[in-house]
This record gives structure tokens, sequence and C-alpha cells, in this order.
């Protein structure tokens, strides 16, 4: 979870692992990270989450929480084909509806674990619930932003990286003030 840029705070229960920012100078910072305690109920208003592979499905299902206001998630596993779990029968696509901030999905291009069937599907699902969201596809394998092996791509991870502080710079960055962009479904793509 990130907490406001405004606050520069953790949010209460949490501890920072990493800024954010510091993953785009350099190629080898770990992802960033919240550790909540599991006796917090809720996240703290004008939160945030960003999640990678497995993580970015975790995220989307983060953005379930109305107290999230703005959630990245890579290559989002899963989420197509309901895996998450035991017995392939999540329901984060049927749940696409309780979305009430703004997500930015991120996707390559030659993922075979989220196929464009896959990927049409989420979007798809996304689109009818009428959710704020931004895609982005790029030319891509699966794990294009980790910093090892032939699939990583540095320069296509820092311009994702971008986008994600530029999505939290504009939900986050309003603190728990409504906003007018959050007045109704808009997609934008890159």
């Amino acid at each position: 979870m990130w907490s406001s840029p405004t606050t520069r705070r953790a949010p209460t229960g949490a501890t920072p692992t990493r800024s954010l920012r510091s993953l785009l100078p350099t190629t080898r910072t770990p992802v960033p990270s919240w550790t909540f305690s599991p006796t917090i109920p809720r996240a703290p208003a004008s939160s945030g989450s960003i999640g990678i592979c497995i993580g970015g499905h975790l995220s989307f299902r983060a953005a379930f929480n109305p107290d999230v206001r703005a959630a990245a998630c890579f290559y989002a596993t899963d989420i197509h084909k309901r895996g998450l779990g035991q017995g392939m029968n999540d329901d984060s696509l049927d749940r696409v509806g309780e979305i009430r901030g703004e997500l930015l999905m991120i996707w390559g291009r030659q993922d075979p674990h989220i196929p464009r069937e896959g990927r049409e599907r989420i979007h798809a699902a996304l689109e009818d619930a009428g959710t704020r969201f931004s895609w982005l596809e790029v030319n891509g394998q699966h794990a294009f932003g980790r910093d090892e092996g032939p699939r990583y791509d540095p320069e296509l991870a820092r311009q994702c990286l971008g986008h994600v502080l530029d999505l939290f710079h504009r939900r986050l960055g309003q603190g728990e003030e409504e906003t007018a962009a959050d007045s109704g479904p808009v997609e934008t793509r890159h």
C-alpha cells in the first residue's frame, strides 16, 4: 500500500520498506511494499496499492476496498481465468463494480500467462462496470520489469513506473478530498 504523498508518512500500523521514487534512478531496487498488521480492519483514507504478477491480481483485489483510491497492476496473473487461490473459482471479475478508485493496468503483449483473449476479458469487465482505469499494453514478456533474466527491459520498466507515479500523484495527492475525476467512468489508453 502507498500513503498519500502529501502526508509523507506510513499509514498507521505500516512500515515502509522503500520509496517508489527510489525505483526510478536505479534498476536493482526492491519493489516497495507496506507491511500491515492483520488486526487493521481497513486501509487508511487515500491509500493506493501496487502489485506485480500475482501481486498485480492482489492489487486489483485491494481496489475493492473503498479507501483505495489508486491501484497499479502489472501483468496481473490469473484474473481472466479466476485462478487465485485453490479451486480456480475466485470472484475478482464478478466484483469489478465495487472498485471506486482508479486502476492502472499494465500488460506485456508477449506474456504467455495473460494472452490477448484474457486481457480482452478483463478489459470488457472493467468497461461494463464503468470502472475508472488506464490500460497500457507494451511489447514485453511477463516479468519485463523484474531486474534479472532475459525478459527484463529496464527502459520499459522505468517508463511504466513513471505511469504509476503519475497515477499516485494524481489520485493520492488529493488527500481525502473528492475530486471532479470521481464523478464517473473514464478510460485512458497509452
